[in-house]
């Protein structure tokens, strides 16, 4: 029984690897069985600001609702890009990181306005004003389609639009792109952390061809040729993306959680054993250092 066990324990030692061949067939293990640590580390950051949600008080307060609703958006982000990232889909995955990044920068702007109440109430209405446009464009589409049309619902939502929210008309009667009458970049340039305009080229730049399946999207499988080594180069580009996508997020997610007041202060512990093990798996795979 010793004897056995101790073989066991010295097989289970060995690197496994990262793809495995039977007959003709190609077997590569789950991004989440080949990169273990950085998945862990995502299940930590969601857990962490699910416990951290139930502690906050005073959850009746509106500005305390607030925050809260833009962290939970921030958690479920998180846990979107784990389940992508967990089948390979880093590609898709940008796409809440991305969302990560602009409550980053809506949440620093509404704390740099004079009265912070105010600003949140801003940015709930604007939301207001976008889910009955919504409502609008749906009832447009219905009549070009040929369907039954309430008419009667249409001029309500119209009168209600044209009557509630003047200050969100732009200057030739066209509506503003934001709340803040901002756009993303534009906040990423008046954020008080000077490494927001560089993530800003990062996701809405070098990453939009993924997020919007550009052509660059396409050049690397227009270009790929079965040629030797060539699933092992697939795996660790694959891998490499995965661990700087989920490093980006992390890193975003916890600036995020430093700047919303009404959620107790993230444990700075936590915080860099998170950012440590992302950015030390990420070297191993050949990634530069990425900057906060």
């Amino acid at each position: 029984m010793t004897s056995k066990r101790k073989k066991r324990r010295r097989r289970s030692s060995r690197p496994r690897p990262t793809v495995r061949q039977k007959g003709r067939t190609a077997h590569a293990l789950a991004p989440k069985t080949r990169l273990k640590p950085i998945f862990k580390t995502l299940d930590l950051v969601s857990a962490t600001g699910d416990k951290a949600v139930l502690e906050t008080k005073d959850a009746d307060r509106d500005l305390v609702r607030f925050d809260i609703n833009i962290f939970l958006r921030a958690i479920n982000s998180v846990k979107s890009m784990r389940i992508l990232l967990a089948q390979g889909h880093w590609e898709v995955a940008a796409a809440p990181v991305r969302q990560i990044f602009e409550l980053v920068v809506n949440a620093e702007y509404v704390n740099a306005q004079p009265d912070r109440e105010e600003a949140a109430l801003r940015y709930m209405k604007f939301g207001l004003l976008q889910l009955v446009r919504g409502q609008q464009a749906a009832l447009r589409y219905a009549a070009k389609t040929g369907r039954d049309v309430d008419e009667q619902r249409k001029l309500s939502l119209d009168a209600h639009v044209e009557k509630t929210y003047p200050e969100f008309r732009g200057p030739k009667k066209g509506w503003l792109p934001s709340w803040s009458g901002k756009s993303t970049k534009q906040l990423a340039e008046l954020s008080p952390q000077p490494t927001r305009v560089d993530q800003y080229e990062l996701l809405f730049t070098a990453w939009s061809e993924q997020v919007h399946a550009s052509p660059g999207a396409l050049l690397d499988t227009f270009f790929a040729q079965a040629t030797e080594g060539w699933i092992e180069e697939a795996i660790a580009s694959d891998d490499l993306h995965i661990a700087e996508t989920a490093s980006i997020g992390v890193v975003l997610f916890i600036d995020l959680w430093t700047t919303l007041p009404a959620l107790r202060p993230i444990e700075l512990d936590a915080a860099r054993n998170w950012t440590e093990t992302l950015m030390t798996e990420s070297a191993k795979l050949g990634a530069p250092p990425l900057g906060r």
